[in-house]
């Protein structure tokens, strides 16, 4: 009851944040984000912790701006959710500017093979589907199921509208193999923490424990990897970057 209770709030909450104008819904994101960042004492304490490590020598009024700018950032965009759940994904990509994307097309079409993009929760990376509609291409996404079965529809729903394919986590391997024999793109998220299983990296001169599997498909299948990121310019413009 509970998990369906959450499923309807949800539901309700994206439907009415998509469609205020936007510079109500926005204005509520910051807001979100920052009611996040005071009351969720964990992550805020980690968030923190985090950007004084990598910047060592910052001072504590500035990276306390950033940790709380990075909590505001995920505050809208829940706003983008909203905007995607009530007006699809041609909303969002009148506000996007897309840079590199055709260097992973050039690379299928010449190669007549698939490809791997490699994400990061970093910017807008749920809008990876945008290249579907873009570059008339098929494209599958390996996402972590919600415990919460209702919310984890409704989740897959709105990532379905860009449209993308979503490949459960624990049938990973065998969806990225059908994906790339069949010449498709498959996006995999690869900023998790692995922990002893994981590739040790540097990362702001610390060690960091990182998933294999984007490099190690890459590597047997003899597939191109490609690097692609998001982010927001402002409220309403957003930036696609490809790189090879």
């Amino acid at each position: 009851m509970i998990a369906y209770l959450a499923y309807v709030s949800a539901k309700a909450s994206l439907f009415i944040l998509g469609v205020l104008p936007e510079w109500i819904s926005y204005r509520i994101g910051r807001l979100l984000g920052i009611a996040a960042y005071i009351l969720d004492a964990r992550h805020r304490k980690v968030a923190v912790e985090n950007v004084k490590k990598s910047f060592p020598m910052m001072k504590s009024r500035e990276v306390k701006r950033i940790a709380r700018s990075s909590f505001m950032h995920f505050g809208m965009v829940v706003i983008d959710y909203g905007k995607v759940f009530v007006k699809g994904p041609l909303w969002f990509l009148k506000r996007s500017e897309i840079r590199g994307s055709e260097s992973v097309i050039d690379y299928m079409r010449k190669k007549e093979r698939g490809a791997i993009i490699l994400l990061a929760h970093f910017g807008v990376w749920e809008v990876l589907g945008s290249m579907c509609i873009v570059e008339n291409v098929d494209i599958s996404v390996i996402a972590k199921p919600l415990k919460n079965k209702f919310l984890d529809s409704l989740i897959k729903r709105i990532r379905e509208k860009f449209p993308q394919k979503v490949i459960d986590k624990m049938d990973a391997v065998s969806g990225i193999n059908n994906m790339l024999k069949k010449n498709k793109i498959v996006g995999i998220l690869a900023d998790q923490r692995a922990g002893g299983r994981g590739v040790f990296v540097d990362f702001f001169n610390r060690e960091a424990s990182t998933v294999a599997t984007p490099a190690v498909f890459a590597v047997k299948t003899n597939t191109a990897l490609f690097p692609i990121f998001w982010y927001k310019n402002g409220e309403q413009q957003i930036s696609f970057i490809c790189e090879k």
